[in-house]
């Protein structure tokens, strides 16, 4: 007789997951389609009731406070039952709430953030492939390991992150956890640019300038710093204004050079990105393009630097043509 009531709860349980069943399939739909309302009322008892898709989604609408009120608290709470279940989409959750400190309840810690991003990695989570490369890369809650991050961020990058795409660029380049190949930096650097990566757009550009991998070529070197420039990289803006100073690509143009070298300083801190001692020498040289040029090809600069503040870069040097 002790069996009766074990068969019964058995019984109320699966009558119990059969009414919800495909219940957190339609919550997801409620919630992209922007039905937040719909959205809770089938993921609260789903989430309540164990389903991990249920508990990840409801996390997520506390997170951004999406049909409730935002509440880092309960995000928190839903994330992690969903990431102890094995939901690799809460894992990454878990992480970057760990590496950024972004919610109360949790402090900055990034030795916590890198062993739930390698539980989500592992199962091809590609955030989480890229968020473990970067630890190992700046030894960020791991041991600095040029090699392991290197090997992280491939997978990411293959998947199709284009942050991943440019750092393996990168690493290509300077030969950090891999053998120096500026042809495979390239090759990365291409498919992030393709992607809008400004940076990757930049090292591409500076590829083409250089000769670093593929053949030197002005031409593409304009290319790829104007797509940079435009997205607001001062470092490519800085590039561009130079081969414009100095006729390298395009004819040459002392105000459109000089108002791009403007707008870099304004939109960038190269002094963070180069040492003193270049920084300086960069100084020296825009100071030489300057003493070039008249009173009045100076006002035509300043001007030019707020055309392309308010209009665009390419917009504004597009017009002048």
């Amino acid at each position: 007789m002790k069996t009766l009531p074990l068969i019964l709860c058995a019984m109320l349980f699966l009558f119990s997951d059969a009414a919800f069943a495909g219940n957190d399939e339609k919550a997801m739909q409620a919630y992209a389609r922007g039905d937040y309302a719909t959205a809770l009322t089938l993921a609260k008892p789903l989430a309540e009731h164990g389903d991990v898709k249920a508990q990840s989604l409801l996390a997520l609408m506390y997170d951004y406070g999406k049909g409730v009120p935002q509440n880092a608290v309960q995000a928190i709470a839903w994330y992690r039952k969903a990431a102890l279940q094995g939901d690799s989409h809460a894992q990454f959750e878990m992480g970057m709430c760990y590496e950024t400190g972004r919610s109360t309840p949790i402090p900055k810690d990034f030795v916590q953030a890198a062993e739930w991003f390698r539980k989500a990695a592992v199962q091809r989570d590609a955030g989480s492939q890229y968020e473990l490369g970067m630890n190992y890369l700046l030894g960020e809650g791991l041991p600095k390991d040029d090699a392991q991050a290197a090997a992280w961020l491939r997978k990411a990058a293959i998947q199709g992150i284009a942050p991943a795409q440019y750092t393996l660029g990168v690493m290509y380049d300077g030969g950090m956890g891999v053998t120096q190949d500026h042809a495979q930096a390239d090759g990365w650097y291409r498919k992030a640019a393709m992607q809008e990566s400004a940076e990757a757009q930049w090292a591409l550009g500076g590829a083409y300038f250089k000769g670093d991998g593929v053949p030197r070529d002005f031409a593409q070197a304009i290319v790829w710093f104007r797509k940079s420039a435009a997205h607001g990289n001062g470092d490519a803006r800085l590039n561009l204004g130079w081969m414009y100073a100095n006729g390298i690509g395009v004819p040459q143009n002392l105000e459109s050079g000089y108002a791009l070298y403007d707008l870099a300083k304004a939109t960038s801190d190269p002094i963070s990105k180069m040492d003193r001692q270049d920084f300086q020498k960069n100084t020296m040289m825009w100071q030489g393009v300057r003493s070039r040029m008249t009173p009045a090809q100076l006002v035509a600069s300043e001007s030019l630097a707020m055309q392309m503040q308010r209009a665009g870069v390419l917009q504004a040097l597009d017009a002048r043509k």
